[in-house]
């Protein structure tokens, strides 16, 4: 049965394992020999004790005999075993004359033990040990001997942690860190995968998709994540199909829709040569059935442009282009356009030759649009600005006009299909909403950048194509 356990949980467990670890860490640490002492203290004032006790007893047996004095001798030894002490009575040679029950020893280096009395350093089987001693006088039976206790101090390792508590703590928080850092670096990993899978989704890849790991709410949100991108691929190639399917229609209404207008247009220019018999109301009639059927084409001939060029079915044929060739040819044509709308040109092209690859006619187009868009929209009168120039590895070209209605105009918006600044040119016929989405699609196909930029009353329209080096 699978258990499913929240990432909240997780996160409580992790934590208070990593704390269960660190504690028992510091337990072990406190039970090593590594923060302690040995002492002996303890065990020497008890035996200290112990051995006053006994020679004040043999203080109160004082001359007694030889049998006495042995046999409460002997019996001391088992008294006294938990202390591991052994009791012997022995003359000033260190000949053993009675002793504690479990005792070994046979003769007593006396001046060793004489020298210091207490507490001496002993040595047996080449090993250092620490050995307690305690000598008391006594007569049995008028004779001086000598009572001497022995044993071995038990020492207790006790802490030591006046200095080096800090120090316990901070190893306890770097084990904690460490363990909490091991349990989590799972999820930490998992959490980071989510991170580089939304940014690569967000980059366009909406074929990615996050492998799901775990039962907690990160798996949940990773199946949130792939579904949500599944439904906005869903949604986008739906959109698409939309598009194409709008844009074939206009495609075909437009290019139908050619024919009957080219036949009215005809029959227009037809009673356009018979006016003489007309009254003046009539050809008046007739000039504005004439500039409408203009129009019309026009536009009927840019939503077939713009749909042809947007359905990326458009194949362009590029050929080497120098640019500042071009440009002088493309100024002087339209000098005479700017002129009669009483404005001046001021034209700045670089002396450095200047050469893309590009497709010359779509680019002519462009300009068109361009000049004729200042023309028309241009405060008369005014001063249009042009230039052409080499920046890095790109060629920049920029128009410049002074504009009246600047604060209508979006340079975010003003190129996508059908956006007009000013809904006067729309209801007057002067503009279909096209033209700049047109650029826009040419400047694209031919490998550039085009955008706006508006400041104090005036706007510029800036393209930027890459350079291509002489001689390729």
């Amino acid at each position: 049965m699978k258990i499913n356990i929240g990432l909240r949980a997780k996160v409580i467990i992790c934590i208070i394992t990593s704390l269960l670890v660190s504690i028992s860490a510091i337990a072990i640490i406190f039970s090593t020999k590594c923060f302690a002492r040995c002492s002996y203290y303890s065990s020497i004032i008890s035996l200290d004790a112990a051995s006053a006790e006994i020679a004040k007893d043999f203080s109160n047996r004082d001359n007694s005999s030889y049998a006495e004095t042995a046999y409460y001798t002997y019996s001391l030894g088992a008294k006294y075993r938990g202390m591991r002490m052994d009791i012997y009575i022995v003359n000033s040679k260190g000949e053993i004359m009675c002793k504690s029950e479990g005792t070994k020893e046979t003769i007593i280096d006396f001046k060793k033990v004489y020298g210091d009395a207490r507490f001496w350093m002993s040595y047996k089987d080449g090993q250092k040990y620490n050995d307690y001693a305690y000598i008391f006088p006594l007569q049995v039976e008028n004779e001086n001997l000598f009572g001497v206790v022995m044993a071995k101090p038990i020492g207790r390792y006790e802490s030591n942690f006046e200095g080096e508590g800090i120090i316990v703590f901070f190893i306890g928080v770097i084990i904690f860190a460490i363990i909490y850092y091991l349990l989590s670096n799972v999820k930490i990993k998992y959490i980071k995968e989510l991170c580089s899978g939304v940014m690569e989704i967000s980059s366009g890849n909406l074929d990615y998709t996050i492998e799901t790991k775990g039962n907690d709410e990160l798996q949940i949100l990773a199946e949130k994540i792939n579904f949500m991108t599944k439904e906005l691929k869903n949604k986008i190639e739906y959109e698409k199909r939309l598009e194409e399917s709008k844009n074939e229609l206009i495609t075909n209404v437009s290019h139908d829709l050619r024919t009957p207008l080219t036949s009215i247009m005809g029959y227009i220019e037809i009673l356009r040569t018979k006016t003489e018999d007309m009254d003046d109301d009539t050809k008046k009639y007739l000039e504005i059935m004439i500039g409408k059927s203009n129009r019309l084409k026009k536009m009927m001939d840019d939503l077939f442009v713009y749909t042809k060029l947007t359905t990326n079915k458009q194949s362009i044929e590029k050929n080497y282009i120098c640019l500042n060739e071009l440009m002088e040819q493309v100024i002087d044509e339209y000098i005479p356009l700017i002129e009669h709308n009483k404005l001046k040109l001021k034209e700045h092209i670089s002396k450095e030759k200047i050469s893309i690859i590009a497709n010359i006619d779509m680019l002519v187009r462009v300009f068109d649009n361009l000049f004729n868009n200042a023309a028309k929209y241009s405060i008369k009168p005014s001063l249009v600005s042009f230039s052409l120039e080499k920046i890095d590895d790109s060629a920049m070209i920029s128009i410049e006009n002074e504009c009246s209605e600047l604060v209508e105009i979006d340079v975010e918006k003003v190129f996508e299909r059908f956006y007009i600044g000013d809904k006067s040119r729309s209801i007057s016929g002067a503009s279909s909403g096209l033209g700049l989405a047109i650029c826009k699609s040419i400047v694209k196909l031919n490998g550039g950048e085009i955008w706006a930029e508006a400041k104090d009353r005036k706007v510029k329209f800036i393209m930027k194509f890459t350079l291509i080096k002489e001689g390729r």
